[in-house]
């Protein structure tokens, strides 16, 4: 009897899905097919990004959990860490600089609690006055804060929603703020992690002109497997998919292999269609870990004539 609740597990988590995914539909139905706030679904963790994003099952849950999976949070270290990153995004295009900060720590075996900010600055530009009289500069900015929940209640599942403030400021007299939310679940079953859920549900936004916007929401899911996992070396791959409320969607794969647990390479590409929030690219990634301390970076490498171009993060770690 044991044995049959993960794949019971597995078939409530896939009926809840589709569930949520006509909830997620619903949210569009009057809706004008334009979605705002695109930046939440950049990823800011530097070891996920150098995989091209693929997170939601790998074995290795970033301290910057708002933009992932909340659920891996009961499944990580006991131990609390921090991280902070820093990411030059389309450095070719709009130019932003990304400042990110998280802490994750699991006060019982079954929960996990997590934090984190990410701050976005753009390239400042002129300002003129209606009869074209120069009047200073304008920096564009945006915020994505959010607080995580995770909670284990057998040893092979868990559950976690993560609760995301976020603003943006395009100008002085054009900016917004929105609320949003994720829920996932993840299952590990005989060493393959299934991850299910939805990501950035909310309510919609008004531009200055009186147009409405949905949030970027989707429906997710992902899958990853450690193939090699001796004293020496590990090998993890796995793949993500999304679809969006706008029609749009993206899958990822990514592969990352580690060496004592020390030195990391990680590789991965995603494919996203026209109305996807992020474009297609493809990834790489190095870490290291010198005993509490981890460092990861990933530049991308953006299919021809892309905005991704040139963009990269790196950041370090902590655990306490």
């Amino acid at each position: 009897m044991e044995s049959l609740l993960p794949r019971k597990l597995i078939s409530l988590t896939c009926v809840a899905l589709v569930a949520m995914s006509h909830a997620v539909s619903a949210q569009n139905t009057s809706a004008v097919n334009a979605t705002a706030f695109d930046f939440l679904n950049r990823n800011i963790c530097p070891a996920s990004s150098g995989r091209a994003g693929t997170d939601l099952a790998f074995s290795d849950p970033s301290s910057l959990t708002i933009f992932s999976n909340p659920a891996s949070l009961a499944f990580s270290e006991k131990e609390p860490d921090a991280a902070v990153a820093y990411s030059l995004w389309q450095p070719d295009r709009l130019k932003t600089n990304v400042y990110d900060a998280g802490l994750t720590f699991r006060p019982y075996d079954k929960l996990g609690v997590a934090a984190a900010v990410s701050y976005g600055i753009g390239e400042s530009y002129d300002k003129y006055t209606s009869t074209g009289v120069p009047d200073g500069t304008f920096t564009p900015k945006e915020i994505v804060a959010g607080f995580s929940l995770s909670y284990k209640p057998l040893s092979y599942i868990s559950f976690g929603v993560n609760m995301k403030y976020a603003s943006t400021a395009l100008t002085q007299k054009d900016s917004h703020k929105a609320f949003a939310a994720d829920a996932f679940a993840l299952a590990d079953v005989s060493g393959i992690r299934i991850a299910a859920g939805v990501r950035n549900i909310g309510g919609k936004i008004k531009s200055s002109e009186g147009s409405s916007f949905s949030l970027p929401a989707s429906v997710s899911a992902g899958v990853a497997y450690r193939f090699v996992n001796t004293e020496q070396h590990h090998i993890e791959a796995g793949a993500d998919a999304d679809i969006f409320i706008d029609g749009g969607a993206s899958a990822s794969v990514g592969v990352e292999y580690s060496y004592r647990n020390a030195a990391f390479a990680r590789l991965g590409y995603n494919y996203a269609s026209d109305k996807a929030p992020v474009p297609s690219f493809a990834s790489v990634g190095i870490g290291f870990r010198i005993r509490s301390v981890r460092i990861d970076a990933s530049y991308i490498l953006p299919e021809k004539d892309s905005p991704q171009k040139n963009t990269f993060s790196a950041g370090v770690g902590i655990w306490f």
